[in-house]
């Protein structure tokens, strides 16, 4: 195999880069600081039980969420949508977003996906 062509990436959840984001984890899995994509972005997301995160956006990323685990809302600025195992999500580039975790058994696990890749934190509306 010459240099020029594309190797598969493995990564796992115990190698994932930790990110401690208001309110969350965020277990950055593949992307370009990884060295393991280009064009893509691969995370996820832990949210404990309290506080909600402030509602941020991608100005630039579209999102793609998927529930692994616990349950909660996933908040845009005029309307909240139940989260469950199995629940897929679509966040558009530009939407405030955010969600909660309103699990008392367990953390809110979400499998995030952004293209272009996204810089974790850099949508922090502090941040």
């Amino acid at each position: 195999m010459d240099e020029e062509t594309p190797r598969i990436a493995i990564s796992s959840y115990d190698q994932a880069h930790l990110h401690h984001l208001p309110g969350r984890d965020f277990q950055l899995l593949l992307g370009p600081q990884t060295g393991q994509s280009e064009r893509m972005t691969m995370a996820i997301a832990t949210f404990p039980r309290g506080p909600r995160p402030a509602l941020h956006r991608h100005p630039l990323e579209e999102e793609q969420v998927f529930v692994l685990s616990g349950r909660g809302k996933f908040l845009t600025e005029h309307d909240a949508y139940d989260l469950e195992p199995g629940t897929a999500i679509r966040v558009p580039v530009g939407i405030w977003h955010g969600s909660a975790n309103e699990d008392d058994d367990e953390p809110l696990r979400l499998l995030c996906v952004f293209n272009p890749p996204v810089v974790p934190g850099s949508y922090e509306p502090n941040g």
